[in-house]
């Protein structure tokens, strides 16, 4: 999503090059406004580290991969500011005829809202791409101002700690609007340090938030069977589950704030290792002359088994690559973020590499907006134009 914002000290890492990629993301026409602008892109665009104002700058870090570091200044001097102690957020929600509001309508954030109207609730919702809201049967807001206005309960549905602090902290975002027994639930996959800022900003004005990464990708939220794992305070977990129960199978209640966005950053990790690293054995075993469907089955019969080989390959073996989910240029963006995550803990992250430079590569070569499946495609595209399926129409299959 791109920002009306000055351009941050350049960063000369590789991985920052992969970043900078234009694509069709980075054109959804964007809104007016200070804070709509934010929620125009979703791809490649999104990954500029620039900050200026209200959010505060991004100077960059110094870690492996030469990311930026969030950098927040949670102070205000919004007159809405009121006294916190009033207010249990967690007793008013939901309100009787109040919509939920929903900020980002993108991707997931679409398909999370479409289960909620589906369900029956009224969803008040904001995205800068024309007919995003009316897409999912929600009630279009001009803009974050007036879905924080009108609802009690706040859906978050961004890509990256970068816009969700300009949501929040930037002009008519949610905490110059929020008042007392609001709650926010970042669907997002964001920074945990950021989140935990976030969470003492709206913990100031009476308001609760909880950091509530998901996991299953689109298919799962289209079907209401996502993974939440929730950080945050558990009594405004258990007020808010019954509106989760509409697009989520399993909730995890994983601690105080911070913990379930450090919980998805762990998770996606693993999802980058695993995709990445069957997508190089099958592209070698195609090479060799191994049939894929057989090597497939012994490998999920054997110690190599894991999600990809499992839930992903089944399906990319027939020409189906299940288009629709998480790209290779967001996949980078969650393995930075892994990077960074660790760094702030003192723990070495020696295994991300591999990941990196295979959906950089796959950035690179034409793959950047398209799910990051197609990462065995451009692995394939370098060991001399390997495919793992046969089709003499040469057509691909669609989900």
């Amino acid at each position: 999503m791109t920002e009306p914002r000055a351009t941050s000290p350049a960063t000369t890492s590789p991985v920052a090059t992969d970043l900078a990629a234009t694509g069709p993301a980075a054109a959804s026409p964007a809104a007016t406004g200070p804070v709509a602008t934010d929620l125009a892109a979703t791809g490649p665009a999104a990954a500029s580290p620039a900050a200026t104002g209200p959010v505060g700058s991004n100077p960059a870090a110094t870690n492996p991969v030469g990311t930026s570091r969030i950098v927040t200044n949670p102070a205000t001097t919004s007159p809405a500011a009121t006294d916190p102690a009033a207010t249990d957020p967690a007793d008013a929600v939901p309100a009787a005829g109040r919509p939920i509001g929903f900020i980002g309508l993108g991707n997931m954030g679409g398909r999370i809202a479409r289960r909620l109207t589906e369900a029956g609730r009224a969803v008040l919702g904001y995205d800068p791409a024309p007919g995003a809201a009316e897409k999912a049967g929600a009630t279009p807001a001009a803009d974050v101002a007036e879905v924080t206005r009108g609802a009690d309960l706040i859906l978050l549905s961004l890509p990256d700690s970068r816009v969700i602090e300009s949501v929040t902290y930037g002009p008519d975002g949610l905490l110059e609007h929020a008042r007392p027994g609001q709650i926010v639930v970042d669907l997002s996959t964001a920074a945990p340090d950021s989140s935990r800022r976030i969470a003492e900003a709206l913990a100031a004005r009476g308001c609760a938030h909880l950091d509530a990464g998901v996991s299953g990708g689109a298919a799962a939220a289209e079907k209401g069977t996502l993974t939440l794992m929730v950080g945050g305070e558990e009594h405004v977990l258990d007020a808010v589950r019954p509106t989760l129960a509409a697009f989520s199978a399993k909730v995890f209640h994983m601690g105080p704030s911070g913990t379930g966005h450090s919980a998805k950053l762990l998770n996606n990790f693993l999802n980058a290792v695993s995709l990445a690293a069957t997508s190089e054995v099958m592209v070698a075993g195609r090479k060799a002359g191994l049939d894929p469907r057989k090597l497939l089955a012994v490998l999920n019969s054997s110690s190599g088994a894991n999600w990809a080989t499992a839930n992903r390959f089944p399906h990319i073996i027939e020409g189906d690559y299940l288009e629709g989910g998480l790209t290779s240029t967001l996949m980078i963006k969650d393995v930075v973020l892994y990077v960074d995550h660790l760094g702030a803990l003192g723990v070495p992250s020696l295994n991300a590499a591999g990941p990196l430079a295979s959906f950089g590569l796959a950035v690179n070569l034409g793959y950047a907006d398209r799910i990051s499946n197609r990462v065995v495609d451009a692995i394939g595209d370098v060991a001399g134009g390997i495919r793992l399926y046969d089709d003499p129409t040469g057509e691909e299959k669609t989900s």
